[in-house]
C-alpha cells in the first residue's frame, strides 16, 4: 500500500542507496564547475530525466549537507579500490557551505535559501545566495510534453543542445558506475533501479533507463566516452533485459563468474 517492497543488498558498508544513489548527485555536481548553474542541473535531473521532484541538489539539502560530507569520507576510507573513489569524495562546494553553517533544509540553508518567498541558489564564487540564472537550455517544452518517463528520457538523451550534451555524459557516468557496482553491491541490477525509485523516489532506475534509451546506443556511447561496461550488460543490447514485468523469471541470468548478476522477472 505503500508503493515499497524489499530489496535484497549484499552486506556490504553503506548498502545500494549511499553508494550509487549518493554518487548520482555527487556526479551531477561536479557540472557546476563545467558552467551548468544549479537550476540547470536540478532541471535535467528531475522529473524531465524520470527522477524525483527534488532532482540533485534539493535532494542534497534535504538529506543534510553535513551528513552527505558525513557518508562521503566513509565511503572514501571503506572503497579505496573503487576506480572513481575520487569523485566519492565530498566536492569543494559543500565544504564551503559548511564552513559557513549552511547544514541543507534543516539550517534553512544550503545549496538553496527561501528569502521570503523568493528561494535563491548559492554560487560558490561570491560565497552569496543570488536569484535563479536565466536557464539556457533551449527550449525543452516539447520533451516536458511527454507524458511516459521512457519518452522524455529517450527524447533528452537525444536533445542535440547544451541538455543533452549533459544528459548523455552524465547519464553513461551513473549507468557505467552502476553496472560496475552489480555483485558488489547487489546480485541484481533490478535491486539497484528499485532502490532508486523506492528510495529516491525516481521513476526510472538507471537500467530501465538505459532499456528506454537502447543499449545499442549505450554501449556505442560508452565506448566513445572512454567507459567500460561488463560483458552482461552489453548482451542485453537486444532485449528489455532489466525493466519489471517484462523478462519471465530466471530467462535472463548471466554467468554467476562474471559480476553475479542476475535478474528475476517481478
Amino acid at each position: 500500500s505503500l508503493g515499497k517492497g524489499v530489496v535484497h543488498a549484499h552486506d556490504v558498508p553503506y548498502f545500494i542507496g549511499n553508494r550509487v544513489g549518493l554518487y548520482s548527485i555527487l556526479e551531477v555536481i561536479s557540472w557546476l564547475d563545467r558552467g551548468y548553474t544549479i537550476e540547470e542541473l536540478d532541471l535535467l535531473t528531475g522529473p524531465l530525466a524520470g527522477r524525483s521532484r527534488s532532482a540533485s541538489f534539493r535532494t542534497a539539502d534535504v538529506i543534510g549537507l553535513d551528513v552527505v560530507d558525513a557518508i562521503c569520507r566513509q565511503l572514501v576510507a571503506n572503497f579505496q579500490d573503487d576506480p572513481r573513489v575520487d569523485q566519492l569524495a565530498t566536492p569543494a562546494v559543500i565544504n564551503t557551505l559548511l564552513d559557513l553553517g549552511h547544514l541543507g533544509s534543516k539550517s534553512g540553508a544550503g545549496f538553496f535559501k527561501k528569502e521570503g518567498k523568493t528561494i535563491r541558489s548559492f554560487h560558490a564564487d561570491a560565497k552569496t545566495y543570488q536569484d535563479a540564472s536565466p536557464i539556457d537550455l533551449g527550449d525543452l517544452t516539447p520533451i516536458t510534453r511527454l507524458k511516459a518517463p521512457q519518452e522524455r528520457v529517450r527524447a533528452l538523451y537525444a536533445d542535440p543542445g547544451r541538455a543533452g550534451a549533459f544528459f548523455r555524459e552524465s547519464f553513461l557516468n551513473l549507468l557505467t558506475y552502476a553496472a560496475a557496482r552489480v555483485g558488489e553491491v547487489a546480485e541484481r541490477p533490478v535491486d539497484i533501479d528499485l532502490t532508486m525509485k523506492w528510495g529516491f523516489a525516481w521513476e526510472l532506475g538507471p537500467f530501465e533507463a538505459a532499456d528506454a534509451i537502447g543499449w545499442d546506443v549505450l554501449v556505442r556511447d560508452a565506448t566513445a566516452f572512454g567507459h567500460t561496461l561488463p560483458s552482461w550488460a552489453i548482451s542485453s543490447t537486444e532485449r528489455n533485459a532489466f525493466t519489471p514485468m517484462t523478462v519471465p523469471v530466471d530467462e535472463w541470468m548471466p554467468p554467476r563468474s562474471d559480476s553475479a548478476v542476475r535478474f528475476d522477472g517481478l
